[in-house]
């Protein structure tokens, strides 16, 4: 980059070439952390770091090796959700990523039961699953919220204001949220098999 740019075009510039990688699924390996990271720039003015957990985010929903090695930079293991959406900034519908690594802003549709309906009726649902969104992740922790759905609104994807439900949950705890979906999964694996 010329040195004539200054810090805030410089920073925006990387913040952009780095979000193209990630959207476009440019090829990281795992130990590629130690070579991104010097081009990190940190000044009054702003801050862009290659190992951003933003990026992350972006890894998850479009795919490609840049989670994986953010991953190994982070030395965590990926929170795997067997119905996971992303819904950007005025998303009307919940883009279905099936199974899929989950990270902030990142969601999870857990399944609705009938009293999870009724005691539920004012929250995030659509006709089969509670809507839950990721805002945290770490090692051992991951953090899902349900937000309100307000009257007028059309579409359950939305996430407004203040979390209305907020679920903290350990590894054991997360691996058991899913076990009907597990369940269903071996069934139709085996239906196909036979």
């Amino acid at each position: 980059m010329p040195s004539t740019l200054g810090d805030r075009v410089r920073i925006q510039a990387m913040g952009e070439a780095m979000h193209l990688a990630v959207r476009c699924k440019f090829r990281f390996d795992k130990d590629d952390a130690g070579a991104l990271k010097p081009f990190g720039i940190r000044t009054s003015v702003g801050v862009f770091r290659p190992m951003d957990e933003n990026y992350y985010s972006a890894a998850c929903v479009h795919g490609g090796t840049y989670a994986r090695m953010w991953e190994a930079w982070a030395d965590m293991k990926p929170w795997i959700a067997p119905r996971a959406i992303a819904g950007g900034y005025g998303s009307t519908r919940g883009d279905d990523l099936g199974e899929n690594r989950v990270a902030p802003g990142v969601g999870v549709l857990l399944p609705l039961t009938e009293a999870d309906a009724g005691a539920d009726a004012g929250l995030s649902q659509t006709r089969d699953a509670q809507v839950w969104w990721c805002t945290s992740i770490e090692k051992n922790e991951i953090v899902l919220c349900r937000y309100r759905f307000p009257e007028g609104r059309r579409y359950p994807f939305d996430r407004d204001g203040q979390p209305a439900r907020r679920m903290k949950l350990s590894r054991a705890q997360w691996a058991a949220l899913f076990p009907v979906q597990k369940k269903q999964d071996e069934q139709a694996a085996e239906a196909v098999a036979a």
